[in-house]
C-alpha cells in the first residue's frame, strides 16, 4: 500500500482526460511516458486493465518502473510500439492519445483500422493544431461526442504551449470521439474554421476559458491578416479570410466570457 501512495496524483491535464473513462473498459494509452495515467485508472478501480505504450525505449522503461512500483505489472501491459501499431491485440475499448501535435494524432488514427472498430472510444488532446485533428475526424467518419477545456494550473491564460518555471497555465482541449462512418463535408466558412479551432460542443458550452481560447486565436489570426496584407505578393484574399476568421473568434470570446 505504501508504495501505491507513492503514485504520482494526475495533473489537471491527465485528470480530466481520465473523467472520460468508462468504468469496466480496458484501456490504451498511447505516449505514455511514465504511465501516470494507466496507473491512476487501474489503481482507481475504473479500469480492469490495459495497455501503456510508447515509440521510445526510455519511456517504455519509465512506465514498466512506476507500473512495477503500484504493484500492476500483472494488469498493465508495456510496449514499444509506433502510435497504435499491433495494439489490436489486447482489444482496448478507451484509447488515449495525449499532449501530441493535432497532425500527429490524426495520422496515428489514420493508420488504424482497430480505431474505427464499434464500442472503442478515442480520448484525444492535441498540443497543436486542433482545428486539422478535428477536420481528420469529421472528414473521416469519425463522430466527436463531447469536447472539455482544462487549465493546468487552474485559471490558465496561455495557450497551445508549456512553459518553463513561473510561466503561466495553459490550456487544453480534449475530444472524445467514436468512428460512425458519417463523414462530414467541412465549409470553408469562418464560422466552420471557428468550431475546427474551437470545438462546436466547447463553443456551445461557453465559460472564460472559451473566452481566453476564443481571444488567443482571434489575436493569432489578426496577426497573420496583417502579415499577409504587408506581403509583397498578392495574398488579399488570404488576409481577408483571416481577418474574417479573428472577428469570429473575437465575437465568441466576447459572446462567452470575459477575461479574469
Amino acid at each position: 500500500m505504501k508504495q501505491r501512495n507513492s503514485i504520482k496524483k494526475l495533473d489537471c491535464r491527465l485528470s480530466a482526460a481520465a473523467e472520460y473513462a468508462r468504468p469496466g473498459a480496458v484501456f490504451a494509452d498511447i505516449g505514455t511516458d511514465h504511465a501516470y495515467l494507466p496507473v491512476s485508472l487501474c489503481l482507481s478501480g475504473t479500469a480492469p486493465s490495459g495497455v501503456a505504450s510508447d515509440l521510445r525505449e526510455g519511456p517504455c522503461r519509465r512506465a514498466a518502473g512506476n507500473i512495477e512500483k503500484a504493484g500492476l505489472s500483472d494488469r498493465i501491459s508495456v510496449v514499444m510500439t509506433d502510435g497504435l501499431d499491433g495494439i489490436d491485440r489486447f482489444s482496448p475499448d478507451d484509447i488515449y492519445i495525449l499532449g501530441m501535435g493535432g497532425e500527429l494524432i490524426a495520422s496515428i488514427i489514420g493508420r488504424s483500422e482497430y480505431a474505427k472498430k464499434s464500442g472503442v472510444r478515442l480520448i484525444l488532446q492535441p498540443m497543436t493544431h486542433p482545428e486539422r485533428l478535428r477536420a481528420f475526424l469529421l472528414g473521416e467518419g469519425f463522430d466527436i461526442t463531447d469536447e472539455k477545456l482544462v487549465s493546468d494550473p487552474p485559471g490558465g491564460t496561455a495557450v497551445g504551449s508549456r512553459g518553463g518555471r513561473g510561466a503561466r497555465s495553459v490550456i487544453y482541449q480534449l475530444i472524445y470521439s467514436r468512428y460512425t462512418g458519417e463523414r462530414r463535408i467541412l465549409r470553408d466558412t469562418p464560422e466552420e474554421a471557428a468550431e475546427l479551432l474551437l470545438g462546436k460542443i466547447n463553443i456551445e458550452k461557453g465559460g472564460v476559458l472559451l473566452s481566453k481560447l476564443a481571444r488567443s486565436y482571434s489575436r493569432s489570426r489578426a496577426e497573420e491578416a496583417a502579415g499577409l496584407r504587408s506581403s509583397e505578393c498578392d495574398r488579399g484574399a488570404e488576409a481577408e479570410r483571416a481577418a474574417l476568421i479573428a472577428a469570429k473568434l473575437n465575437e465568441i470570446a466576447e459572446g462567452c466570457g470575459k477575461d479574469g
